[in-house]
């Protein structure tokens, strides 16, 4: 059960238009990173923003559940390893499924929808004019 305490208007989260360039460039997991984590604070064997961004991962390759995502996740390790620490590996399904029904939406909605914006249109980059 999600903690009544966290909110969007009682979180870290503050975006700002004025502060969108400095934020301009950052990783999948440096935007996950927003989404406050409603773990106790006890030993955490995985990364929070990693665990948001194994089900985003696969789904961007094609798996449509959060089962296939992490297969897709084990099957393409060592390319995840160059991008995120995976001190422990990748966490089970029960224990992503725990933790993304404990996460405000909103939050991984805004960071996922702000990490999309970065992403630059590549529409006619290889229309170059002829001379």
């Amino acid at each position: 059960m999600k903690p009544r305490n966290i909110c969007w208007k009682s979180s870290a989260w503050n975006w700002d238009p004025k502060d969108a360039a400095k934020d301009a460039g950052k990783s999948l997991l440096e935007h996950m990173r927003t989404v406050p984590d409603y773990r106790c604070s006890r030993e955490k064997p995985h990364d929070h923003a990693e665990m948001l961004t194994y089900p985003v991962a696969g789904y961007l390759n094609g798996r449509a559940s959060v089962g296939r995502a992490l297969c897709w996740c084990e099957d393409n390790i060592e390319m995840l390893k160059k991008h995120m620490a995976l001190k422990r590996g990748i966490a089970s399904e029960p224990t992503i499924s725990r933790m993304l029904n404990g996460i405000d939406a909103y939050m991984f909605m805004y960071a996922f929808m702000e990490w999309t914006a970065e992403i630059p249109c590549g529409h006619g980059i290889h229309n170059k004019p002829s001379s």
